[in-house]
């Protein structure tokens, strides 16, 4: 019983390397591009000239994150917890591919290349797609609607919210974001394929 026990947590253990290995790259990637293209421009977007601006969204952009990802520890813990590796790995793929995608677009946030943005004031120098909106979306995805209906709507608004506050707060790019919403739903989809053979 120890063993399989042992045999289980050690199935955790490389989707947790692949999710620090993809952190680090888009740490490293992001800086790569602030040294090779230091005098990057911000660009015109059509929302940002359609919708206010309300500064302090920015925050309500990492609280929705921080909310979703605590949401659905909790229900993978409770519901499904044979299938934690398989979620993530979501987050893992996710955000390895984030990193190799967002150095294809080096441009400069909206409020040019030095401005922190946040609650951990953080210089975001990559912008599409969205980190974000993407977390948001695989955490929405990962969750079964006819295992936690109510869970699941929950999510569903606060991608909504997500969206809408870096759009207010000028956080990202309308393109940025409808790059999270496709690469979320595009990790989460072929991932799920292979769901059982994920399992512990």
């Amino acid at each position: 019983m120890a063993n399989t026990s042992r045999s289980n947590y050690i199935k955790l253990l490389p989707p947790i390397l692949l999710i620090a290995i993809s952190t680090y790259l888009n740490l490293f990637l992001g800086s790569l591009i602030n040294n090779l293209y230091p005098n990057r421009q911000p660009l015109a977007d059509f929302l940002f000239d359609s919708l206010p601006f309300v500064p302090s969204a920015q925050y309500l952009t990492d609280a929705v994150v921080l909310l979703s990802g605590a949401i659905v520890i909790y229900y993978f813990i409770k519901y499904e917890k044979r299938h934690l590796p398989y979620a993530l790995y979501a987050f893992g793929f996710f955000y390895l591919l984030r990193a190799l995608l967002v150095v294809l677009n080096p441009v400069s946030g909206y409020f040019g290349t030095e401005a922190t943005f946040g609650l951990t004031s953080i210089k975001p120098y990559g912008a599409f797609p969205s980190g974000h909106v993407g977390f948001a979306v695989v955490c929405y995805l990962l969750v079964s609607s006819s295992v936690a209906k109510y869970t699941k709507g929950i999510l569903y608004f606060l991608v909504i919210v997500e969206a809408a506050s870096l759009l207010l707060a000028r956080g990202h790019y309308g393109i940025d974001i409808v790059g999270g919403l496709l690469l979320g739903y595009f990790v989460v989809s072929e991932l799920s394929k292979s769901k059982e053979n994920l399992s512990i």
